[in-house]
């Protein structure tokens, strides 16, 4: 389950048509998950969808009016959303990075994410998308002072070719995922500033 929910939170990122950011320039604001208490920087032109927004979304995937997924495979993980802390923002130019996290039940260590979340997340990419391209099937990253396990693949979605890079962290039994289409100059200065909650 917990696989799917982060194969969820970067497909529903996917399914919004994602593509490059125009934010570098932009000041940053720090953003506290209220439920959890981690926080994030981001650029301050970026926008924060409501969950609603991000219900509503999901829906046109799942009802099959997005070119390049398939809404029936979709369908099947739609009501595991509904239990995830997600936040999405949109930038500028209407790309959608996302950021989840959930109990995984145990601790995950970067190799037990490699071995056991990775090649799952990939298998399903390529049931939901068309013609996907693993660039990276898990690689271990630091960046700033923590330790992301790097995923990217690039899958046709609405006849267009686009990249989808995952950041997945573990702090204690949570994993978090932050998901990105384009890496920018702030991708790095966003995920440096990553703190997980409590």
């Amino acid at each position: 389950m917990m696989k799917k929910n982060r194969l969820m939170l970067v497909t529903l990122a996917a399914a919004l048509c994602l593509f490059s950011w125009s934010s570098a320039l932009a000041e940053m604001e720090v953003y506290v998950n209220p439920s959890n208490g981690y926080q994030i920087s981001y650029p301050s032109d970026w926008t924060i969808l409501n969950r609603e927004t991000i219900d509503m979304l999901l829906g046109l995937a799942v009802d099959g009016n997005i070119p390049g997924i398939d809404g029936a495979v979709l369908g099947q993980y739609a009501a595991q959303i509904e239990q995830l802390d997600v936040v999405m923002f949109i930038t500028p130019s209407g790309d959608t990075p996302t950021i989840g996290y959930e109990d995984a039940g145990i601790p995950l260590s970067p190799n037990l994410i490699q071995t056991l979340v990775c090649p799952q997340m990939i298998a399903q990419y390529e049931a939901m998308f068309d013609q996907v391209e693993v660039l990276d099937p898990g690689s271990i990253v630091t960046i700033g002072d923590n330790e992301f396990v790097f995923m990217s693949i690039k899958a046709t979605i609405m006849g267009t070719q686009m990249q989808i890079d995952i950041y997945s962290y573990s702090h204690g039994n949570l994993l978090y995922s932050l998901g990105f289409t384009a890496d920018d100059p702030t991708t790095q200065d966003i995920l440096a500033s990553f703190a997980p909650g409590a």
